[in-house]
């Protein structure tokens, strides 16, 4: 390190150094909360990270030396002036890397939050990734219509293509579709109404008619699944009462992964998953006493002991907040409450006792929605505020898990 470097001024209270080696200024604030942070690239490759629960909030910097100290310091002042923007693009991306288990439509919504995103920061994105991005989120528009039809809120992703046909300055196919999502949007509220009306109830469907299994997703290890399989991509259920199916709707590497099952941090049983459909199976027979104190894990390495407990609570509280700040988003608030309970239940199991109070706080509806609310004093050696938990919901927000 250089200590006699220049080192450009942040108002946000981040603290820079220069790195002689990489020939960047490094910033640091506050320590991400209880879900974690997301990441953002912008123009000359500015590296930007946020707090998921809180993505206004700017954690980290990496500000590469493209063009002296007066260049650094006016892109450091042009990202402290997006704050919002740049978090909300950051946590688009992080629905793309596959970080809440997106599905297909999804992931079309969050190329779309992403396209709307970059059009407020035109200045830290490079025009040819601006029309990129804004041309990626009009292709899964034309490619996921029935997903985007089927989305909570149509109407609202009707909305927001309106706003990219500006953008590109022509509709052609796409005002068709954002005519017919807006009529779907209209459908969808006309549904609700006479849903609600007496005698509207839909039959009982029978006992015999329901699947004769035990879907058993949450007895799978979610936290350390081997490279080129998402969590979205794994099932689990118990076909019998001694036999136990987990399907993964990815072909896999041929024999390379496999199923084990542990009770009491022993191996009982393990498989190969095997091809199947376009996917692979594996099917392990258990001791029935155990069908239901069992965790799965998939792994590229049978002969190897599982992660660590604290590396697989810490995955699950993070999974967890970026969930539960995901619902809150959105206003489903028991769902979120719920979540964040589950996150500082993890983060206390992994012995993080600060983030296992921020966790339980946002539970606890000490964050309202509107900003300049008090904040929490952790301590820890830094503080998460206690501002708003989003400046309003991403498109990817309204799809349920």
């Amino acid at each position: 390190m250089a200590d006699d470097r220049f080192i450009p001024r942040l108002r946000s209270g981040l603290s820079g150094a220069w790195d002689e080696n990489a020939e960047a200024w490094h910033f640091d604030g506050a320590p991400p909360g209880p879900a974690g942070l997301a990441t953002t690239v912008l123009v000359e490759g500015i590296e930007v990270d946020v707090d998921v629960a809180e993505p206004h909030q700017i954690v980290g910097l990496w500000l590469p030396d493209v063009g002296g100290d007066a260049r650094a310091q006016q892109l450091a002042e042009a990202v402290e002036s997006a704050t919002d923007a740049i978090g909300r693009l950051a946590l688009a991306e992080d629905v793309l890397a596959g970080t809440l288990n997106p599905s297909d439509v999804a992931v079309a919504l969050a190329t779309i939050d992403r396209a709307l995103a970059s059009r407020e920061v035109p200045h830290l994105l490079d025009a040819g990734s601006l029309a990129e991005r804004v041309a990626a989120a009009v292709n899964a528009a034309h490619t996921n219509v029935d997903g985007l039809m089927a989305s909570a809120r149509p109407d609202l992703v009707a909305d927001a293509l309106r706003d990219l046909i500006d953008q590109r300055g022509a509709g052609g196919e796409l005002d068709a579709l954002v005519r017919a999502l807006e009529d779907a949007g209209r459908e969808r509220f006309h549904g609700a109404r006479l849903a609600a009306a007496p005698g509207s109830a839909p039959p009982r469907q029978e006992a015999a008619d329901l699947a004769p299994i035990s879907h058993l997703l949450d007895i799978v290890d979610l936290d350390a699944l081997p490279e080129g399989l998402r969590p979205d991509q794994v099932a689990a259920r118990a076909t019998t009462r001694c036999e136990l199916e987990v399907r993964v709707y990815v072909s896999p590497p041929s024999g390379t992964w496999w199923v084990r099952a542990h009770h009491d941090g022993t191996v009982v049983a393990a498989a190969p998953i095997q091809p199947s459909d376009g996917g692979g199976v594996a099917r392990i027979l258990v001791p029935p006493a155990h069908l239901h104190h069992l965790e799965l894990d998939i792994t590229s390495r049978p002969g190897d002991p599982r992660p660590s407990w604290t590396y697989r609570a810490v995955g699950r509280a993070v999974r967890s907040g970026r969930r539960a700040a995901s619902h809150r988003r959105a206003e489903r608030d028991a769902e979120a409450e719920r979540r964040w309970r589950e996150c500082g239940r993890a983060w206390e199991e992994a012995g993080d006792t600060p983030r296992m109070r921020a966790a339980m706080g946002y539970s606890r509806e000490n964050f309202p929605r509107n900003l300049g609310s008090p904040s929490l004093e952790l301590l820890s050696r830094g503080s998460w505020s206690g501002g708003s938990l989003s400046r309003g919901p991403l498109l990817s927000d309204h799809v349920a898990e």
